[in-house]
């Protein structure tokens, strides 16, 4: 193959999934492809979920999904984020779990208008918040257990994430994907199965 080809092609390939849970009714994946990143949330029925461009609520550039919709929002206070005009997302669509729902958007890295943020390439501080949504009334997540911050990472090289398939639970046996898991895998036994060597065998 041309040389020029190759590395064109190798350009254009999307960067590896990878995905956090970050609280019990609250997990999502990333995925970087030419230019745009696309998150799917997985949430609890009955609630919504969100994450932001930002070290804080105050000024963050805000993406909030429930069952139903998905808006971009601005945050000035500490208040539920005020929908932008235009909204930037696009690909937004849902599915129901029974006892969870994904919902699914895509947005430019580059910040699309100038009130937008950038994902800029390589690690990027995000919040992270989740609350009730019972019959569509979005109330304040709780002020300890309901919000976070962590860092997403949107660069070529940074490693995949171990996912369970079929579980929007993720396996929190992967150090790297949910550094704060209460179980962590060990990884310190190789061969569980023959904990003991051959005794037998000792001259060799």
């Amino acid at each position: 193959m041309n040389l020029a080809l190759l590395v064109a092609t190798l350009l254009t390939l999307p960067h590896a999934l990878q995905g956090l849970q970050v609280h019990a009714d609250f997990s999502f994946e990333w995925v970087v492809d030419q230019g745009t990143i696309q998150f799917e949330y997985t949430c609890a029925t009955g609630s919504w979920c969100a994450v932001g461009i930002g070290q804080s609520m105050m000024g963050a550039n805000t993406f909030l999904c429930t069952e139903t919709t998905c808006e971009e929002g601005s945050t000035t206070a500490m208040t539920p984020p005020v929908a932008r005009t235009p909204q930037s997302l696009t690909g937004v669509s849902f599915a129901s779990l029974g006892a969870t729902y994904t919902a699914t958007w895509t947005r430019t890295l580059a910040a699309p208008t100038p009130q937008d943020a950038a994902f800029n390439p390589g690690p990027t501080g995000i919040i992270w918040a989740t609350g009730s949504n019972a019959g569509g009334v979005i109330t304040p997540h709780a002020n300890t257990t309901g919000r976070g911050m962590s860092n997403i990472d949107t660069s070529a090289s940074s490693t995949p994430a171990t996912m369970n398939p079929g579980n929007p639970t993720m396996n929190p046996g992967n150090a790297t994907v949910n550094p704060g898991g209460p179980t962590m895998d060990p990884g310190a036994t190789v061969n569980p199965g023959n904990p003991t060597p051959d005794p037998g065998n000792a001259t060799v």
